[in-house]
This record gives structure tokens, C-alpha cells and sequence, in this order.
């Protein structure tokens, strides 16, 4: 079985960069700007083995419980981590600097695919189209300044009966507080509102001392 001393050797090289936060199973690119990007190692079913899983969220989602919002394992050159490999401490370096890294690097609001957006130009990133529920889109247009597409997508989750327990807290803060502000065009307060809501998920995921505030997209558009 996989042991928490395992993990904490095979991450152990990672603990001393800058550009990297290790914090039990994971790895998160620092510093922080709108999006969490990183990897965790998962346990698998054999005693020998784990997966490496790649993650990312929006860091301003008001109702996101962990900063892990898509997660998916990735098999590197078909391999399979085994613990008993001679060198695994080498080949998993490898992979992270070769494959891994690379691939989350270039993630941002602006790479994530949306389908209004035109056919990005550059090899496919992996989760580049990670945010693919409704009020996943319905954020990643409002940080973009797109608040045409992000009414539209708001105005699907009107459709959605209230009270659910899960839903519930997603609907009130984009429904009840966001939309009005889309609405009226608001640009000053929508913006101030996603500052808002990602303080307060960096400091419920216990992040804010790997965060940069930085401007949202919308906050460098021309005002209208």
C-alpha cells in the first residue's frame, strides 16, 4: 500500500523551489494568479502502484470545496509508477520536468477553451477544457470580461430548482448576488466581488501565502 512516507520521499527534491508548493500529496505551481494548477499522487488498488494526477480550479469559485475543481490521472509514456522500481526517484523527476510541468505552465483564464472561443493556436494542453459545467463557463466568461456569454450562461442556471444542498450554495452566489451586477453592466463591482470570492477560497483552501493578487482579465479592458 501506498504510505505517506512514500509520497513525502518522492516529493521531498520539490519542497526547497520557488516556483512550487508541496503540501501533502500535491504539488501546486506558485505564486497563485485566478487559477490552481498542480499535481497530486493517488493510491491505486495495487500496493505497488500509484497514478499522477493532474488538477486545476478557479481560484475565485465562491462555492469550490477544494482547489482541486477537474482532476485527471494522466500515463505518461504508458508508464506505471511502481514503488519498486530502481529508479523511480529519476524516472518521476523526468516525467514531472518533461511532461508535467510543461503542460500546466501555460494554463490560464485566457488558454481555457470555451465554445465560443476560436481554435487556439499551439499544441493541445492537457484540461485546457476542464471547465465545461455551466457555471464553470458562467466565471471563466466573467473574469474574461465577456458578460454577453456569461448572462447566457447564468440564465441556464435560472432553469435549476434551488434549495439543493450541493446546487444551492452555487446558485445563490451567481444568481443572487452575480447576475444582478452582469446585468447592469457593472464591471467595477462584478470585479471587486471575484477579488472578493477568491480571498476567501485561497484562505479556506490555506493558499494565501502562495497568492498574488492580480487583475482579472475584465479589470484591463477598455471601460465602455
Amino acid at each position: 500500500m501506498t504510505t505517506r512516507r512514500q509520497i513525502d520521499e518522492l516529493l521531498r527534491p520539490y519542497r526547497q523551489r520557488k516556483d512550487l508548493h508541496v503540501r501533502g500529496h500535491e504539488i501546486y505551481l506558485v505564486p497563485i494568479h485566478h487559477v490552481t494548477r498542480g499535481l497530486r499522487i493517488y493510491r491505486t488498488g495495487e500496493a505497488d502502484r500509484f497514478d499522477i494526477a493532474l488538477f486545476v480550479g478557479l481560484s475565485f469559485d465562491p462555492a469550490l470545496g477544494s482547489p482541486r475543481a477537474v482532476s485527471q490521472v494522466f500515463r505518461y509514456e504508458n508508464w506505471l509508477a511502481r514503488w519498486t522500481e530502481p529508479n523511480l526517484q529519476q524516472h518521476f523527476e523526468r516525467i514531472i520536468r518533461e511532461y508535467v510541468l510543461p503542460s500546466l505552465r501555460p494554463l490560464n483564464l485566457a488558454t481555457f477553451a470555451i465554445e465560443q472561443d476560436p481554435p487556439r493556436q499551439g499544441p493541445e494542453l492537457p484540461l485546457e477544457d476542464a471547465f465545461e459545467l455551466v457555471h464553470m463557463k458562467a466565471l471563466l466568461h466573467t473574469a474574461r470580461g465577456d458578460f454577453k456569454a456569461a448572462a447566457a450562461s447564468l440564465e441556464v442556471l435560472t432553469e435549476i430548482p434551488r434549495g439543493h444542498r450541493v446546487m444551492e450554495p452555487v446558485l445563490s452566489a451567481l444568481l443572487d448576488h452575480l447576475r444582478p451586477l452582469i446585468l447592469a453592466n457593472d464591471r467595477t463591482a462584478v470585479a471587486a466581488m471575484l477579488h472578493d470570492w477568491e480571498a476567501d477560497s485561497i484562505g479556506r483552501w490555506e493558499l494565501s501565502a502562495h497568492h498574488e493578487r492580480t487583475p482579472f482579465p475584465l479589470e484591463l479592458q477598455p471601460q465602455p
